[in-house]
């Protein structure tokens, strides 16, 4: 993980190697990982929704989309 920018209205970091791609794609399962990719959505911008909105920052920001990393974005509203 490298934080890539925090402030204290953003803190944005990426996740070079995706764990959940690496076990999907080695028992066979890739198409399990939209279903995290949802779960992170969700999750993220329940807890606080409030106070903090999460993103990618745009499609296809994932390692299991072809990015080269996995793109996390939290920014106070």
């Amino acid at each position: 993980m490298e934080i890539e920018e925090e402030g204290d209205e953003i803190y944005k970091f990426c996740v070079q190697n995706c764990i959940f791609k690496n076990v999907f794609d080695k028992f066979d399962y890739p198409e399990l990982l939209g279903v995290f990719f949802s779960v992170d959505n969700t999750t993220y911008n329940i807890y606080s929704a409030d106070d903090i909105l999460f993103t990618r920052g745009g499609n296809n920001k994932t390692i299991a989309k072809g990015n080269k990393t996995c793109d996390f974005i939290c920014k106070k509203v």
